[in-house]
């Protein structure tokens, strides 16, 4: 079934969190203190972050795309890219 426009936000946030799970497993990083320790911030606020990923900071995110090798596609989805931008761009580049 399509995704609707209306919740594009959602599933954009919803696919950011299941990526960041999923190459957590990849990367050895079992707790979010794992995570916490490679990013630089502590425990609670990457538990923090996992419930509001709006509130991440640049340098969190940075750290993160360095780390855990996140999907480009992904990240640039949850910023706000649209899927037809991220191609336009690929394609010039």
């Amino acid at each position: 079934m399509p995704r609707i426009r209306q919740y594009a936000d959602k599933y954009a946030r919803d696919d950011f969190l299941k990526e960041i799970d999923s190459r957590c497993v990849w990367a050895g990083f079992r707790t979010n203190e794992d995570l916490g320790n490679a990013v630089e911030v502590s425990a609670a606020t990457v538990g923090n972050l996992k419930r509001d990923p709006g509130r991440i900071r640049l340098d969190v995110l940075r750290l993160m795309v360095q780390k855990l090798k996140l999907d480009p596609g992904i990240v640039l989805r949850f910023i706000g890219y649209s899927s037809q931008d991220i191609r336009k761009f690929a394609k010039e580049y």
